[in-house]
């Protein structure tokens, strides 16, 4: 599957965004993950020329920690020499923004008339 983000379109001369294509099985894992854990646990996924593997990783707190946790995932997927030349690393983490509480999906909430809704 090809994703972009952002609004603009998907046509590098014009400004936009090159797309990148996700394997349908990690967009499968990631949402699978989010209705079974209500998460995404930061994830590697590492398709090789040998094999492919993906490695669930601890959440930094600051730029350097997460730093070092890739250049540590990394090292130890070299060391490991099981996925052969590396041809694509797509990491998956949850994203948090605000929602506005009206348009949450879940749960009891207030309707603007102070009724409880579902």
């Amino acid at each position: 599957m090809s994703v972009v983000g952002g609004s603009r379109e998907a046509t590098p001369e014009k400004g936009g965004e090159i797309p990148i294509n996700i394997p349908e099985e990690i967009l499968t894992i990631a949402k699978d993950s989010m209705f079974k854990l209500g998460g995404v646990p930061p994830t590697v996924f590492v398709l090789g020329a040998k094999h492919k593997t993906y490695m669930l990783l601890p959440e930094g707190e600051t730029l350097p920690e997460r730093v070092h946790i890739m250049t540590q995932a990394g090292v130890q997927l070299a060391k490991s020499g099981e996925v052969g030349e590396v041809e694509q690393v797509i990491y998956v983490s949850e994203g948090w923004g605000r929602v506005r509480p009206e348009r949450r999906l879940f749960g009891l909430h207030k309707t603007r008339t102070g009724q409880r809704s579902y």
